[in-house]
């Protein structure tokens, strides 16, 4: 560990330089390992950060919503949403509609991040929370969908 105070931010910094093309996260899929290095998280994790930032203009202390299942895109959405400022606000899958609705109310994220599993549930949401302004789907495009 490097001299310095420690912060999860510093952690995967050094954690990045340290392991690069070591395996962060994987997850196991019908077509074999999904894997991301700690190179490859950290680079997506500022990416998207950078757009939220940047591109999205949300400025830093809103609320970002992450609904999906577990899988390596979610560690990104949360090491993206602690680089970009924001509050992350993990939901649960097995929560209803009504029971989404209520957290979501309380918080007032203005963007979600979400798989493509449950895409139609947060344009369900969307639509009854005033505040969330920006739905992002995480996973990437599959070669079906090209």
């Amino acid at each position: 560990m490097r001299d310095r105070t420690s912060n999860v931010l510093s952690l995967l910094e050094d954690r990045t330089n340290d392991y690069a093309n070591k395996i962060a996260l994987g997850m196991k899929s019908t077509y074999g390992w999904k894997e991301f290095t700690y190179n490859g998280l950290g680079l997506l994790s500022r990416r998207i950060a950078a757009h939220l930032k940047n591109d999205l203009q949300i400025p830093k202390g809103e609320k970002l919503a992450i609904l999906s299942e577990s899988k390596p895109e979610y560690g990104t959405c949360v090491f993206a949403s602690i680089i970009a400022g924001l509050i992350t606000v993990p939901l649960d899958i097995k929560l209803t509609i009504y029971e989404l609705k209520s957290i979501l109310s309380d918080c007032n994220p203005t963007v979600m991040l979400v798989s493509k599993k449950y895409v139609n549930t947060a344009l369900e949401l969307q639509k009854e929370i005033s505040s969330l302004k920006h739905i992002i789907i995480m996973d990437e495009p599959s070669y079906k969908e090209t």
